[in-house]
């Protein structure tokens, strides 16, 4: 390679500055001379690319998590930085310093690998796929639980997909990286962040050392208080888990939730006078959440505040009103005549057809007037014997698992039986009574409809189209408010209805958003084209050549566009243009990301499924895949860019970097799997979780594939409502003076209010506002340090709770 002789690396601050109207030439020229150092010390070495690796895949674990959780996926390169620089620290210390240690490009190649595997391959797991688990719904005599991950999503359609996705936006974000880093400079927020991370810890100053400790105390925390908190259904599966807790009667000491009572007033009705609690309304003790909400902070969170309030303290108890007029009489009745019947129960073996009879009975009543069909009845007696059957199998394993415990008393064993039966039948029946409750009006009005067609004469067929038009017009449609009549404090989740707005509003202030930066888009495709520069410094052997996005991208388009025809039922040509469109979308990310450092992935998977449901109409399979196609390419190029930024900042070599970034793929592919089939075994388990992203893709797909005819009128104004609003805010904003910006809402936050509980708008809020008052009491040590601990709280916890959620997982599996 022909270059002019380096210069010893000189510090950032005696670099001397370029002229604003620098050409291109004169940018690689200064930046060659100058920063580049590349060749005078390791960068790509094995220890390197392995410790990224190891701690990706750890990470991966905690984003797949947080994901589920809260809807968010955290940055990966900062703290991987950290972490790696005190773990080789240590291991230096161990060794008596006869280990190296590790340089800063070594570092940077080792965030961008890390990177790679813990956040650029599993971003559409969670997402994309656990949609597809929820518009899986079960069959005749089927739970939640009959639903697998894997049966929905084989392991290979999961794999290829995340390898190729991810690897797609590594050799896309090839043609970006000279226009926007070399050329134009953008400044890539996280990139210029963990670079100067790495100088900081790099300069063995005492503030680098003392952010590093406040780090991995953080973590610790972070660490105790997940494994603290436990959930009840892991602590019951992991023996050593029960038994620990036993010390604290049964239950992590830490609880998952603390009910806020005051809110149960406003969902009183005359049947449960007590009133309702709607999921969610709780505090969340939690300290990813909280800390979250100090990295976030005040606006986003308070936006989010104000959201939760307005929905579960004045929409919320409206929705539910509405409902419970509709469905809360004939599953009232039939509630009742399970828990009566209950009373008078001694035999578990007829407990199901007495218990049926019952429900017979109080359905028929003139007052309520609803009919099961024996296919319904048959599958109440089912589920019943099912539950019954599952406590003795129960009792049985326990009992030959443990022979020297004492065996349980018959009596006991015959009320848990019938405690099973009782709650599988009510579970069963009362949804079921309260659908046909509603049908009521709508059945009556197609009966009046069909006399009424014959009184005039008309044919069979024409009378039996005027009661289907009356049925439809009379047909109540819920709120999908989901009201759950028995256990746990009569909760119902108000969210599935309110996600459709609230996803509304993201949506449209995201395109918006983009709308608003056309230029941003135009500059995208001039950036693309962009080559080397004639006169430029010779930098061949140091650059990704184009060549290797060609050489890249043959095969994994082939790859791609296979796997879209065999999984998921696209045409060929329509698996094609996927692939094109996310090389586009890829273009705009990168570049939001460079100037903002927010990469808009469900912007460009809501483009993608827009498309779609043009090119694959009634394909929701092929809905969520183009979206998923866009999403994990498009994050997956601009968090390359983003460590491509560090790179450059420290005089890396890019070409290194790249390479670390491929690996990296493999490493959060082989981690990433095989963990969301653990730790989301069934649907079952992913409905325990908050999922507001997840939650969003469903509804998008049900609704572009689909359309709104079965939604209610409530549901479809709050869509027009918050597309309104996500379509104003950024206007406003954008013309907005500068001092006044910070006091708007932001449209983020506020959608995301409508898509998660408030307990986690309440936790965000309370994150933000510590961050708050620690600035105003020490303005200095809160910018020091708000962020590195908020970063090891948020990994710490994450990481247990997913690590607590796969041994629970891998005990079913083994010992189940």
């Amino acid at each position: 390679m022909n270059t002019p002789e380096h210069s010893d690396s000189l510090p950032p601050a005696e670099i001397p500055a370029l002229p604003p109207d620098a050409t291109p030439e004169q940018k690689d020229h200064h930046w060659h001379t100058y920063v580049y150092q590349g060749d005078r010390m390791p960068q790509l070495t094995l220890r390197a690319v392995l410790m990224g690796g190891i701690l990706g895949m750890a990470m991966a674990a905690a984003n797949l998590y947080t994901t589920l959780a809260i809807g968010w996926g955290f940055g990966i390169a900062i703290t991987a930085c950290v972490i790696s620089y005190v773990i080789w620290t240590a291991v230096r210390a161990i060794s008596g310093n006869s280990i190296s240690q590790m340089s800063v490009l070594e570092n940077a190649c080792m965030a961008s690998t890390a990177s790679a595997a813990g956040y650029s391959t599993g971003s559409t797991i969670a997402t994309m796929f656990g949609a597809l688990v929820l518009l899986k719904d079960p069959g005749p005599g089927q739970t939640l639980e009959d639903i697998t991950t894997l049966g929905v999503s084989p392991w290979w359609v999961v794999g290829l997909f995340t390898l190729c996705t991810g690897l797609m936006g590594v050799f896309l974000a090839i043609p970006m990286k000279r226009q926007m880093i070399n050329q134009e400079q953008l400044p890539f927020p996280s990139g210029t962040a963990a670079a100067e991370t790495l100088r900081s810890l790099y300069s063995q100053s005492k503030e680098a050392v003392r952010k590093a400790y406040v780090l991995v105390a953080g973590l610790a925390g972070g660490l105790l208080i997940g494994f603290l908190r436990a959930p009840q259904d892991v602590v019951d599966k992991v023996p050593i888990l029960t038994k620990f807790f036993g010390l604290f009667g049964g239950h992590a000491p830490i609880p998952s939730e603390v009910p806020v009572g005051w809110f149960n007033c406003m969902y009183a009705t005359s049947a449960t006078p007590k009133g309702r609690h709607p999921y969610g309304a709780a505090v969340e003790p939690s300290a990813l959440l909280i800390a979250a909400g100090m990295i976030v902070g005040p606006r986003i969170s308070t936006s989010m505040l104000i959201g939760s309030l307005l929905l579960y303290g004045v929409v919320g108890p409206k929705m539910a009103a509405m409902d419970a007029d509709h469905l809360e009489p004939g599953a009232t009745a039939v509630h009742a005549a399970v828990l009566t019947q209950k009373s008078t129960l001694t035999d578990p073996a007829t407990a199901a057809d007495s218990i049926v009879n019952a429900i017979i009975a109080a359905a028929g009543d003139p007052k309520i007037g609803v009919t099961f069909t024996e296919e319904q009845l048959k599958s109440f007696r089912s589920a019943g014997d099912d539950a019954r059957k599952a406590v003795l199998d129960e009792a049985k394993k326990a009992a030959e698992s443990n022979p020297s415990a004492p065996a349980a008393k018959p009596e006991e064993l015959a009320e848990a039986q019938i405690n099973a039966v009782v709650k599988a039948i009510d579970d069963a029946a009362v949804p079921v009574a309260a659908d046909a409750f509603a049908e009521l009006p709508a059945k009556k009005a197609k009966a009046d409809a069909i006399a009424a067609a014959k009184a005039r004469g008309d044919t069979d067929d024409k009378a039996s189209m005027a009661g289907d038009i009356a049925y439809q017009d009379a047909k109540y449609r819920k709120n999908f408010t989901w009201w759950s009549w028995f256990g746990h404090e009569n909760n119902f989740n108000m969210l599935r209805w309110a996600l459709w707005g609230g996803t509304a509003l993201m949506v449209f202030s995201s395109l918006m958003s983009i709308a608003l930066q056309w230029k941003t888009f135009v500059r995208a495709f001039k950036g693309a084209r962009a080559g080397s520069t004639p006169g430029a410094v010779d930098m061949s052997d140091i650059e990704v050549p184009g060549s290797w996005m060609v050489i890249g991208m043959l095969p994994i388009t082939i790859a791609m566009v296979w796997l879209q025809v065999q999984a998921f039922g696209v045409s060929w040509w329509a698996g094609v243009i996927a692939v094109a469109m996310s090389f586009v979308l890829s273009l705009v990310a990168s570049r939001a990301t460079g100037e903002t450092d927010t990469t808009p992935i469900g912007a460009m998977g809501k483009v993608m499924q827009l498309m779609f449901a043009v090119l694959a109409p009634k394909n929701i399979s092929a809905n969520l895949a183009s979206a998923g196609i866009a999403a994990n390419s498009a994050s997956s190029s601009a968090d390359l860019l983003t460590d491509l930024k560090t790179g450059y900042l420290l005089g890396a070599n890019p070409r290194k970097q790249f390479i670390a970034q491929f690996l990296g793929v493999f490493f959060g592919t082989l981690a990433i799997v095989p963990i969301w089939y653990l730790m989301v075994p069934d649907r079952a388990k992913l409905e325990s979780f908050a999922m507001p992203a997840t939650r969003a893709w469903e509804a998008v797909a049900r609704v572009l594939v689909e359309g709104v005819s079965e939604l209610p009128p409530s549901a479809i104004t709050s869509i027009f409502v918050g597309a309104a609003i996500g379509c104003l805010l950024p206007i406003v904003e954008k013309f907005l003076p500068a001092k006044a910006k910070r006091f708007m809402p932001s449209a983020m936050g506020l959608g995301l209010s409508w898509v998660i509980p408030f307990q986690n708008a309440l936790s965000f809020f309370i994150g933000a506002m510590i961050a708050e008052i620690w600035r105003l009491l020490s303005p200095k040590s809160q910018e020091h340090y708000n962020v590195p601990v908020a970063s090891g709280l948020v990994a710490g916890e994450s990481m247990m709770l997913a690590f607590l959620a796969i041994s629970a997982t891998v005990v079913g599996l083994i010992w189940g």
